[in-house]
């Protein structure tokens, strides 16, 4: 078991075997150096910026969500000038949420992941969206800039 710690260095090496006092057989929790600050004790959240629990941030912190990253692609999704359906569409593809056939096949028995279009590649994300040659065309033919 690790142990990570504000006051410890992060060491990914320390364990718990390692604070064991192997003479009376109990944690050596006295060596742990105290914070020169006073300041009363509380409970706090670390998962919300109030510090108090909601059953929000548990279910976010269960599923795995809530790291800087996902918060920042959230955000520079969800404010973006897009149209609604098209900031859908992007934190969908984000999530690898498209019912792409490559996906499909890892929670569904089908008959095939190659892309329907082209039968080249499997329809991945990317392959649907970019990469599938019958898509490249439509892209390369539109007045969109890419």
């Amino acid at each position: 078991m690790l142990i990570q710690s504000l006051i410890l260095p992060h060491d990914t090496n320390i364990k718990v075997a390692d604070f064991i006092d192997h003479t009376s057989h109990g944690i050596e929790i006295v060596r742990i150096p105290l914070s020169s600050v006073s300041s009363s004790d509380r409970r706090a959240w670390d998962l919300t910026r109030d510090g108090k629990f909601t059953t929000k941030s548990f279910y976010l912190a269960l599923r795995g969500i809530g790291n800087n990253q996902e918060d920042k692609l959230w955000k520079g999704i969800w404010k973006s000038k897009m149209l609604y359906r098209v900031q859908m569409l992007t934190w969908k593809c984000a999530k690898n949420a498209l019912p792409v056939r490559d996906l499909l096949s890892q929670k569904i028995n089908i008959s095939t992941n190659l892309c329907p279009r082209c039968q080249a590649e499997p329809e991945t994300i990317t392959h649907a969206l970019l990469a599938c040659p019958q898509i490249a065309t439509i892209w390369s033919n539109s007045s969109l800039p890419c």
